[in-house]
């Protein structure tokens, strides 16, 4: 009965979740184009924002047994709600006080890692494996139906009312449906989180779940570059209706209920296609004159998508179970914000070469994905599982070394910053401390006889 309550819970989160995101999230790249940023800058401000929330997402992760242990579902609750708050103040921010422009919108942002997280781990605490599956394709139909309804009346107020003041109104109203997802969440019995020792299989799902964490950071890359520059293009290299820039999110969620069945009722040896398709899509992007005929591409586009992250979704939650349920949620979270600075900040630096450098960027990342699951995931694989397995083993391994010299060069350069921010506060306090000492006796100079 509890895990009856928890799972509708879970999914009725979503459900009224995905109405708030479809306005939110789908919006900003529009509202800032309208605003009166240009591509570069649009794509400057997403990898500011998203460059903090990985700082915030790393310490995390090092902190996770103390925001993860006691109190979890209060924690989780006041972050949920916050990150709507912050969220619907955007275009307010943007309009009245456009100086907080940047570090509201990086707020905005770092606030998503951790409500990802913890979400993921009430998800795999409270549900056993299966349960979690069944709940992820509920959660992506379901948050899928009301994002139609969300991105509906973003069509419909955006193409009716004139000026910028639609987008406070949007985002207003979203932030209050956002906030009724969170008294849904209230309803989960949410208990805290004991981490669990590593048990023998560590080895071998650490590698599947490395791998796939990069295989997943790789899809969503290709999806930053095409979220935040898709919409611009349309409207300013094609000379397209904001509705129309618009719709193309009402496509791909529409096309995303009917993916979720679909996907999830093939064995994993068919997601092979959802995976091949998506390096095509930018490709159709670039040769796509016609605005219209992009309404059918981002379709496409959803249909594949769909299948490639729900791939790695199970893999992480049969990997999770035996692995470590706070550290692969920690993953799964934090693996959208390292894809949006790895995407978007490529992305910025092949934005002074057109819209279709962009394009080809995002090509590139679902090309490589598509190699790494053809080669380290076993249940895609065209090689052998036990080959699969030892080239994932091997990306664990580059990875792991990668992220400790990473870490390794970050704490030496925090160190050296700090050290010489304290030596430069020192010198300024002495030179002070010098000038007053001079003044005080020109002072004294002054008043003797």
């Amino acid at each position: 009965m509890t895990m009856g309550k928890d799972f509708i819970a879970f999914v009725l989160e979503a459900l009224v979740a995905g109405f708030y995101v479809a306005i939110t999230r789908g919006l900003a790249p529009i509202f800032f184009a309208i605003y009166g940023m240009d591509l570069a800058e649009i794509l400057k401000i997403n990898f500011v924002a998203h460059l903090v929330a990985l700082v915030f997402a790393w310490v995390f992760y090092t902190l996770r047994e103390v925001m993860l242990g006691g109190g979890l579902k209060l924690k989780l609750l006041l972050l949920h709600g916050f990150e709507r708050l912050v969220w619907g103040s955007i275009p307010f921010v943007a309009l009245y006080h456009p100086d907080l422009l940047y570090a509201v919108y990086s707020l905005a942002v770092v606030s998503t890692a951790p409500v990802g997280i913890m979400i993921n781990v009430a998800l795999n605490s409270s549900l056993d494996v299966d349960t979690v599956k069944r709940a992820q394709v509920y959660r992506t139909a379901l948050g899928s139906v009301s994002t139609v309804v969300g991105q509906l009346v973003s069509i419909i107020v955006v193409a009716s009312i004139e000026g910028a003041g639609k987008y406070v109104l949007l985002y207003a109203i979203a932030m209050g449906v956002g906030l009724v997802s969170t008294a849904v969440l209230s309803a989960a019995s949410i208990g805290g989180f004991t981490p669990r020792e590593s048990g023998e299989e560590e080895g071998v799902e650490a590698a599947k779940a490395s791998t796939a964490f990069l295989f997943l950071t790789l899809i969503i890359a290709s999806g930053a570059v095409l979220g935040v520059s898709w919409g611009p293009y349309l409207v300013s290299s094609l000379g397209a209706e904001e509705y129309i820039a618009v719709a193309l999110g009402l496509a791909q969620t529409v096309t995303s209920v009917g993916a979720s069945v679909f996907w999830t009722s093939r064995s994993y040896r068919v997601y092979r296609y959802a995976v091949a398709i998506l390096p095509a899509v930018p490709l159709a992007i670039t040769f796509a004159r016609a605005p219209l005929l992009h309404i059918a591409i981002a379709a496409l586009y959803s249909f594949a998508n769909v299948g490639a992250n729900l791939l790695a979704s199970f893999i992480f939650a049969e990997a999770a179970k035996r692995y470590s349920i706070d550290k692969a949620s920690a993953m799964l979270g934090s693996a959208f914000i390292l894809a949006q600075v790895v995407g978007v900040g490529v992305a910025y630096l092949a934005s002074a070469h057109g819209a279709h450098a962009l394009f080809a960027v995002s090509s590139v990342f679902a090309g490589l994905s598509l190699a790494i699951a053809f080669l380290a995931i076993p249940e895609v694989a065209v090689a052998p599982p036990h080959l699969a397995l030892i080239y994932a083993a091997q990306i664990h391994s580059s990875a792991t070394t990668a992220y400790n010299l990473a870490i390794s060069t970050a704490r030496g350069y925090a160190i050296l910053s700090a050290k010489i921010l304290a030596f430069a506060l020192a010198l300024a306090i002495l030179y002070t401390a010098f000038r007053l000492l001079y003044y005080f006796v020109q002072f004294l100079a002054g008043a003797l006889p």
